[in-house]
């Protein structure tokens, strides 16, 4: 049995200082902090997002192939489904707003990264839901990994890392 100790840590991200890349997705970056660490749990924790497009339901996924998934579309992995939930009328514009659905987010183990990949994509159709097409988004996701030894030095570990490859 493992006695191991795990380390939470806790990202806030949204649209207003999200990271886009290629217009589709939000990159996170981590840091180093993830480098001597063999693997890590990622999971959406909570989430919203406020559209002008109506869709059935929206899912977040993850742009890595993790040991504990199998989507059929072979493409990233699902952190998770947004469910519509109410329309908002704003007079001259209506909203739709999609949050988590009541199940959760899964718990997806990964190798360690330094950055996280996240789309959105349309449930009816598996495409991409380009970033302006949606004007607010929040989530919550929570990062797990075993607790490393503070006996075993940054440099040490990268020498270690160089000696595997």
């Amino acid at each position: 049995m493992c006695s191991c100790e795990f380390v939470e840590k806790y990202v806030l991200l949204n649209n207003v200082n999200a990271n886009i890349v290629d217009g589709s997705y939000i990159e996170i970056d981590l840091g180093n902090s993830f480098a001597r660490t063999p693997n890590m749990s990622v999971e959406l924790i909570s989430a919203t997002l406020r559209t002008n497009i109506y869709y059935s339901a929206l899912v977040v996924k993850l742009d890595e192939n993790p040991d504990n998934y199998k989507g059929t579309d072979l493409k990233g992995a699902g952190m998770g489904i947004l469910e519509y939930k109410m329309v908002f009328d704003g007079g001259a514009f209506t909203d739709y707003i999609y949050t988590l659905s009541n199940n959760g987010g899964s718990s997806l183990t990964i190798p360690s990264i330094s950055k996280l990949r996240i789309d959105i994509e349309n449930v009816a159709s598996s495409a991409l839901v380009p970033l302006v097409d949606y004007f607010a988004v929040v989530m919550l996701i929570k990062i797990k990994y075993p607790k490393q030894d503070d006996n075993i030095t940054d440099a040490f570990s990268r020498q270690l890392q160089r000696s595997n490859i």
